[in-house]
């Protein structure tokens, strides 16, 4: 903890209640991150419930996830706080991006007394309005410039001090020869004294008029234009300049029934946008609540929109974008409305809608966004991902079934894509803990939380153990095991696989070496890489200085991947693939069976294993469709030369029947389950008597 004798620990109740009335945020932690001082101006630009005497105390697990959400990014936010922290170096005005809009600046003050670091202060001031209001004066001064129209600023006297380019152009007249002269030098003599005194009256009265006038050209001539006049007061009210903007009437019609378009529809697809589909969600509910009724509000996002920008271009993702809001628009009723919100997400509202009414039109929109699409010179796939919200049980205002429907089309995305999902209680609950799990994958590592079991490789005619594999687990807080599943998907989503995939690869080398040390010896160790980690294209050189931190031999590490991620991107693949074998490492195909790899691809690719995955043989001793399809792959893996482990062995009827083809080497519940390094060296083989220890590498 802090001691009294520094600044952010007070020591009186006056210095307490000056801290609490700052306009600035202010949160002290201490050492370990727990909080030991919050005041009221924090808990209101973080828009936290809790007074600030409820948040003392928590920990930094605590605090995260309720600052987070006020940032624009959450995930990012939560990164570089961390980030901040570990450095332990002073920050000084970092502007951070908040919902809504917002912006803050951030300082954190690193506390160290004696050398020793004792906690933290950090500090944080919206600056919005200031920001806002320098981006308002380089836009004014943009508009000024550059405006088609003509603009003329005078005095409280009718003085002109200012005109920008388009006023030159319209009345003939240089900026020199007019700034210091009346306005009454532009005065056509078409208009009468009433006329002018109608304006001066709106001016004192309202501060603005509007009309059509007549104005003489410096060549002489008459020529119409629509005056829009404004009164700009100072401080105190009085009028210290005005402003006029001509046009011509023409063209100043179709600029505002353009402006109010572009207010309210998408400008590529024609749809309304965000602003106005929220606007006819709104009146549809107060129709649905005067009548009893359902509606459904639908939200979508293209599954493969963003490989074909990148890949075909902005062009084609333009063309495509647009065929698939006509397809949208021709599949519903004239009643409901199609709404593009930005990107490749869409909108859907359906009025007079049951649940089954509901499915059914997101049955009809998956499936029509799920056909070819016929661009001008080709034929793309791209398909959707649907969320559904229903008024009134999953919200009752625009924004929360937006909301919802969107956390329906992740789940649709989750399921496989290509689908929807309806909203639910439960839903929000998984995403909610889905949430707190991305948080607390963050501090794992740090918090030592990651741990490393082994599973022994079993040669089935000597009975010898070949091989090890390490398979990760997470401990959480409070002692709950999370197996790889439930957390690998979160770390790629979130680009933490890259260091849990690093974590993973290092623990099992430093466990390689002390296992030697010991006097076992490790035949061969398999490490598992994502399919995220396969396409850094550093892999190769990673493990290879690794291995040689450590000393141990590349040609006894084995890296297992997954189908997928050879399937991915074939040639990049290959190349990768070429890397990890010219570093000496060897490579396996895990899971093999479960993918969509073709028997060329196996062909071409360089590969030294495959591991057949537990579904096939899981009911080997009772299905001959199964041990048929087992024995095809045995002779494949032979004629292509490859090794086979067979994973899943937990009877000895299938390993039974495993030796009768032949196989070779396998894992499973029946040779042991996943064990603690301490665990594993009771069936670790022990380096033969005078052997050196890198010959046991």
């Amino acid at each position: 903890m802090l001691s009294p004798e520094t600044l952010v620990s007070p020591a009186s109740e006056r210095i307490h209640t000056i801290l609490d009335k700052l306009q600035s945020g202010l949160l002290v932690q201490d050492r370990h991150c727990a909080v030991e001082f919050v005041n009221q101006a924090f808990c209101d630009l973080f828009r936290l419930s809790r007074s600030p005497e409820s948040l003392r105390g928590l920990s930094a697990q605590q605090m995260l996830p309720l600052l987070c959400g006020a940032y624009a990014d959450p995930q990012a936010a939560a990164a570089r706080l961390v980030a901040i922290v570990h450095a332990d170096q002073p920050v000084h005005g970092e502007e951070v991006a908040m919902q809504g809009g917002a912006v803050m600046v951030r300082d954190f003050i690193p506390i160290h007394v004696a050398g020793e670091a004792m906690g933290h202060i950090w500090v944080h001031r919206d600056i919005t309005q200031h920001r806002q209001a320098e981006v308002q004066m380089r836009l004014a001064a943009r508009l000024f410039d550059r405006t088609g129209e003509s603009v003329v600023i005078t005095d409280a006297d009718h003085v002109i001090q200012v005109v920008n380019a388009a006023f030159e152009r319209d009345t003939g007249y240089t900026s020199r020869e007019v700034v210091g002269q009346r306005t009454r030098l532009l005065a056509s003599g078409q208009h009468g004294v009433a006329f002018y005194e109608d304006m001066h009256r709106a001016l004192d009265s309202r501060g603005w008029w509007q009309g059509e006038i007549w104005n003489r050209h410096r060549d002489g001539q008459m020529r119409l234009a629509f005056l829009s006049i404004n009164a700009v007061p100072d401080e105190q009210g009085a009028v210290q300049h005005y402003i006029g903007v001509y046009s011509d009437p023409g063209r100043y019609e179709a600029s505002q029934r353009r402006i109010e378009y572009l207010a309210t529809h998408d400008d590529l697809t024609g749809l309304p946008n965000r602003f106005l589909f929220n606007d006819r969600v709104r009146q549809a509910i107060g129709r649905a609540s005067e009548r009893g009724e359902q509606l459904a509000v639908m939200f979508i996002d293209l599954d493969e929109f963003k490989l074909i920008n990148d890949t075909l271009g902005h062009a084609v993702g333009d063309e495509l974008l647009q065929l698939i809001a006509q397809r949208l628009r021709d599949c519903l009723r004239g009643c409901d409305t199609v709404a593009r919100l930005g990107g490749d997400e869409f909108a859907v509202l359906i009025e007079h809608s049951s649940l089954a009414e509901a499915e059914a039109m997101a049955r009809r929109v998956v499936e029509l966004l799920g056909a070819p699409m016929a661009m001008s010179d080709r034929v793309l796939y791209v398909g959707a991902s649907l969320g559904v919200g229903m008024f009134p049980a999953n919200g009752r205002d625009s924004a929360t079934l937006l909301q919802v429907a969107d956390v329906a089309m992740y789940a649709a995305k989750a399921k496989g894509k290509r689908t929807y999902h309806f909203y639910t209680s439960e839903l929000q609950l998984k995403m909610d803990q889905q949430l707190q799990l991305e948080m607390g994958l963050r501090w794992a590592i740090e918090r030592d939380e990651l741990r490393l079991l082994y599973q022994p490789q079993v040669h089935l005619v000597t009975g010898e153990v070949v091989g090890v594999e390490p398979l990760v687990r997470w401990q959480r807080p409070g002692g709950a095991w999370l197996m790889p599943a439930a957390f690998i998907p979160v770390a790629e989503r979130n680009g933490l696989i890259d260091g849990i995939g690093l974590w993973v690869a290092r623990e099992a080398c430093r466990q390689v070496v002390a296992w030697q040390a010991a006097g076992y010896q490790v035949p061969r160790m398999s490490i598992n890489v994502s399919a995220a980690q396969f396409r850094h294209p550093g892999l190769a050189g990673l493990m290879a200085r690794l291995l040689a931190e450590h000393g141990l031999d590349p040609s006894r590490f084995v890296i297992e991947l997954t189908e997928s991620a050879l399937m991915a991107d074939p040639e990049s693949a290959h190349q990768q693939l070429r890397q990890i074998r010219q570093a000496g490492l060897r490579v396996s195909i895990d899971d093999f069976g479960t993918g969509h790899s073709s028997l060329s691809c196996l062909r071409r690719y360089p590969l030294d294993e495959l591991k057949v995955d537990r579904s096939f043989i899981a009911d080997l001793e009772h299905s001959t469709r199964d041990l048929e399809v087992l024995r095809s792959i045995l002779t494949l893996s032979r004629a292509l030369e490859l090794d086979i482990v067979v994973e899943g062995v937990e009877t000895r009827g299938q390993l039974a029947l495993l030796r009768e083809l032949d196989c070779q080497v396998a894992q499973g519940f029946l040779f042991s389950r996943p064990v603690s390094a301490e665990a594993a060296v009771r069936w670790l083989p022990r380096v033969p008597a005078g052997l050196e220890r890198s010959d046991a590498a």
